[in-house]
């Protein structure tokens, strides 16, 4: 039987776990892999890089009010030109996770992930007094040059939300 040999030369790297290693332990090493299969290296090439982009507003965001979140830390805007986050390349958005230290509004308080000025499908309705919600269903498209923001919509009701973060999964392709 003769010996199999790569029809590609190319080297691909995989790089399992964080760039730091936890608990004290040293960063894992990068393992070279050589395909014997032209779409198998292809396929390996084109793994995604995926990062979290963050939202917030520091105090207390009053009832009735729309303001958008600021993608760093500060206080809510009412303008969403303050809140914009610049995609600089081909990505997909998902995974919008929602957090605040406080809710005492008496009605829901909805968060939606806006492209280019539009409302997307990724949105997490608070309901009175929660404080955490998750959209792991709904993702979309953004190209480079598109404009994400976050806007907040809480009820006519009384009292406030207070201290909201909230992040959102970023793949670039």
């Amino acid at each position: 039987m003769p010996a199999l040999r790569p029809t590609s030369t190319r080297q691909i790297f995989r790089v399992a776990g964080a760039s730091q290693g936890g608990f004290g332990l040293p960063a894992p090493a990068a393992v070279a892999l050589q395909s014997p299969d032209k779409s198998q290296a292809a396929a390996l090439t084109d793994v995604a890089l995926e990062n979290m982009v963050q939202f917030s507003s520091q105090g207390a965001i009053a009832h009735s009010s729309t303001v958008y979140l600021l993608p760093c830390a500060g206080t809510a805007s009412a303008t969403e030109a303050h809140g914009i986050w610049l995609v600089n390349r081909p990505c997909t958005v998902f995974r919008l996770r929602v957090f605040a230290t406080a809710n005492t509004l008496t009605g829901a308080a909805t968060l939606t992930v806006r492209l280019n000025g539009a409302a997307t499908t990724l949105v997490v309705a608070l309901a009175t007094l929660v404080t955490t919600g998750f959209d792991y269903k709904h993702s979309f498209e953004a190209k480079d040059g598109d404009r994400i923001s976050v806007q907040l919509l809480t009820a006519v009701s009384a009292n406030s939300i207070t201290d909201l973060k909230c992040s959102l999964a970023v793949r670039t392709r």
